[in-house]
């Protein structure tokens, strides 16, 4: 990743500035969250934040390193209060609204959760990630009209696009809406769907297509290693689409794989309207308790009650 030699680089004329380090810690994670072929240890990403924290204890920039980090690698409790911490430091961080906003909408304090990604694009407008979280919200409130505004617009930055394209294809899964898949594939140029956007939209009524992207989720799930935090996140979307196809042993099977990498989206869990059917079975209902007491521990670490 450019960003992280970029980093490199300035650090090794001022390998103690908190700020760098902070920034460096991110990169480092994204590295490892986000690429299939990230030589990155944990052990490695954890000292660059620790020793951020360590210089300026009362940086903000530092905990917020230290609890995006914390999170990608399931300490959630922690990272809760770190994150918690560097939204209430003096300079207003928009990626701590986001996070913490995006934490409050798992432990099913939405509207907290939505006050605060307001908060993170009035601070950084251009940022997508805020977006597609309050879209989610109001798609978890039973308000799905509201959700499609803020999905309104197709980002001008490619780069953009893949995030746009999944999440929004999420909730077209959500909503079993046909036709508004249609639709969305037959867009084309710019505004067409990208990525695994499309192949999600596309699984609803292909099954060669269903069976590649569920595979997808797998191996992505598997290469996560110590990054907890992607290996549930594609356990939660593997289980969706499973209970989309109403393989309920399947689909609660994923859920219980994405509990134990540390899941705590308790709101998921309850609203999601995809497990309707799976949170009237004694397995599930097991998930939803150890999901939700985990939940308790993280609501209660961002003061939330």
């Amino acid at each position: 990743m450019r960003a992280v030699e970029l980093y490199e680089q300035a650090l090794a004329r001022t390998p103690d500035d908190p700020l760098i380090l902070s920034d460096y810690a991110i990169a480092k994670l994204k590295e490892v969250m986000y690429s299939d072929n990230s030589q990155t240890s944990s052990d490695t990403v954890r000292a660059v934040a620790d020793k951020a924290l360590a210089i300026a204890p009362d940086l903000p920039e530092a905990h917020l390193a230290s609890g995006a980090v914390a999170l990608g690698f399931g300490e959630v409790e922690r990272a809760a209060r770190e994150i918690r911490i560097a939204a209430r430091g003096e300079r207003r961080l928009a990626d701590a609204y986001a996070k913490f906003g995006g934490l409050s909408l798992e432990v099913d304090r939405i509207e907290e959760g939505i006050k605060h990604l307001d908060v993170a694009l009035s601070l950084e407008p251009r940022d997508l990630w805020p977006r597609t979280e309050i879209a989610r919200a109001y798609e978890l409130l039973g308000r799905p009209q509201i959700a499609d505004e803020w999905f309104s617009e197709v980002p001008a930055d490619p780069q953009l696009r893949p995030l746009y394209w999944v999440q929004r294809a999420r909730m077209i899964y959500w909503r079993r809406d046909f036709e508004s898949a249609r639709k969305l594939l037959a867009q084309q140029g710019d505004l067409a769907p990208v990525f695994r956007g499309k192949s999600i939209l596309e699984s609803m009524e292909n099954p060669a297509v269903f069976e590649e992207i569920v595979a997808h989720m797998d191996d992505n799930a598997r290469i996560g290693g110590a990054a907890l935090r992607r290996t549930a996140m594609f356990r939660q979307i593997k289980a969706e689409l499973l209970a989309f196809r109403g393989d309920e042993d399947a689909a609660i099977a994923a859920a219980v794989d994405a509990e134990r990498a540390g899941l705590f989206d308790i709101a998921w869990c309850t609203r999601c309207p995809l497990l309707d059917a799976l949170r009237k079975r004694k397995e599930f209902q097991e998930v939803m308790f150890r999901v939700g007491e985990r939940a308790a521990r993280v609501r209660a670490a961002l003061g939330l009650t």
